[in-house]
């Protein structure tokens, strides 16, 4: 029934964070996916590989494109970051940072990012719910889109979990201290669960400086009587 409904209303579905359901969810709380962004790769000659199944979305070909980082400091005109404390943090992480790409230019030449990374499909049709986690920190210049993009219908429709706290210009995410790993949670169980092809994009959008970390990211089943 959730599916049909997703399906019926497409773009209208629209979460905030720590989304819940109304009823009580099933399952034993198992992590069945489990990325650490352990990409890092010196044969490579951009320093790591993207992995087979991911892939990367730029519409505006501007190239401003998530990619993985080594755990050091963010530094560039505008920032002075320390590593990102994340709980994996001594393999690196999937970042995107405006400032590499927009250092030292005049605000009217930077360009704006609008950038995707999506998932490999995931089958959740043996899961009666599904609990999203990743550790972040954020900054961005003005309010910034930052979410997370879940389809169970090949793209046709997209439910939106919005990342951003509701912060503005240059806020950090729960007043984090500068490096500091933030978890975000959603619960996805009514897009997700049940679906065989399951879609997950990160996409930030509509900023032009800072930058915004990820690493540790699982999708688990919600302990018995979660909410």
């Amino acid at each position: 029934l959730c599916l049909v409904a997703f399906l019926l209303i497409g773009n209208a579905f629209s979460y905030a964070q720590h989304q819940t359901s109304s009823h009580d969810l099933k399952g034993n709380g198992e992590v069945f996916f489990y990325e650490d962004f352990d990409w890092g790769n010196p044969d490579d000659p951009k320093g790591y590989t993207l992995p087979d199944g991911y892939y990367l979305e730029d519409p505006d070909d501007v190239g401003l494109n998530w990619h993985w980082i080594p755990n050091d400091s963010i530094v560039a005109e505008w920032t002075s970051e320390p590593p990102f404390q994340s709980t994996s943090k001594e393999n690196g992480h999937l970042a995107l940072e405006l400032n590499r790409y927009n250092n030292y230019l005049e605000d009217a030449d930077r360009l704006v990012v609008n950038n995707s990374i999506v998932f490999p499909t995931f089958d959740c049709s043996d899961k009666t719910s599904v609990i999203l986690r990743f550790e972040h920190h954020f900054m961005n210049a003005g309010n910034g889109t930052n979410e997370i993009l879940i389809s169970n219908d090949a793209g046709v429709h997209w439910a939106t979990f919005d990342c951003s706290y509701g912060l503005t210009h240059k806020q950090r995410p729960e007043d984090a201290a500068p490096g500091q790993a933030v978890t975000y949670e959603a619960n996805i169980s009514e897009v997700a669960a049940g679906a065989s092809e399951v879609i997950i994009k990160i996409h930030w959008g509509d900023t032009k400086l800072y930058f915004w970390v990820i690493d540790d990211f699982s999708l688990s089943e919600a302990y018995d009587n979660d909410l």
